[in-house]
């Protein structure tokens, strides 16, 4: 499945709510790579299709996989972080219970510092995608969320899109609260 999947197809789309719905329910086995492989495919399919993406947050995958992402390894947590992105990125309701499940996105901010380049990609877009949410901008006053997407925006990051998604997720930052502008400025990001 994980093959197929890698390619979008009619038949991915159609089936899509229904792979969910199965990998969901495998998310609770006591075997990790079936777990990994649960997670691994729904990072795949839920892209294909915003109705899959609204049963999976109606079934808690957002609280399973910040579960996973405390706890898995690195295989894991780097399809969990990217099931996060792919689901802030087509629900709103998804953007507030993650919200809602990362007190202060400190697990998103964590995951800025990786050095999984992938992984800290996943984690800026998904954070700017929850900047979104009224109010996400201040409780992120007094941490260190500036300097870290400003050094991976600034180059620190080798591929473009992790520079383009810790840039955009600084550009909502800022204009969701202009007291981060004055951070920025501190650490001369505006030049």
């Amino acid at each position: 499945m994980m093959n197929i999947s890698l390619e979008s197809s009619l038949t991915i789309q159609e089936l899509a709510e229904e792979i969910c719905r199965r990998c969901v329910s495998l998310l609770s086995s006591q075997d990790g790579t079936v777990v990994t492989r649960a997670v691994g495919l729904l990072s795949r399919i839920l892209p294909a299709s915003p109705a899959a993406v609204e049963e999976a947050v109606k079934q808690g995958l957002l609280k399973k996989m910040i579960r996973f992402l405390k706890v898995g390894g690195q295989i894991t947590s780097g399809y969990a972080i990217k099931t996060l992105a792919v689901c802030s990125k087509s629900s709103r309701q998804a953007q507030e219970e993650i919200v809602r499940l990362d007190k202060k996105c400190s697990l998103l901010l964590k995951l800025l510092h990786s050095e999984d380049e992938a992984m800290a990609g996943n984690a800026a877009f998904c954070l700017g995608r929850c900047l979104e949410v009224p109010g996400m901008a201040t409780t992120l006053l007094g941490t260190d969320v500036v300097r870290v997407l400003l050094k991976l925006a600034a180059g620190d990051a080798q591929k473009v899109s992790v520079q383009e998604n810790a840039a955009i997720a600084l550009g909502k930052l800022c204009k969701a609260d202009a007291r981060h502008i004055r951070r920025l400025r501190e650490l001369n990001g505006m030049a």
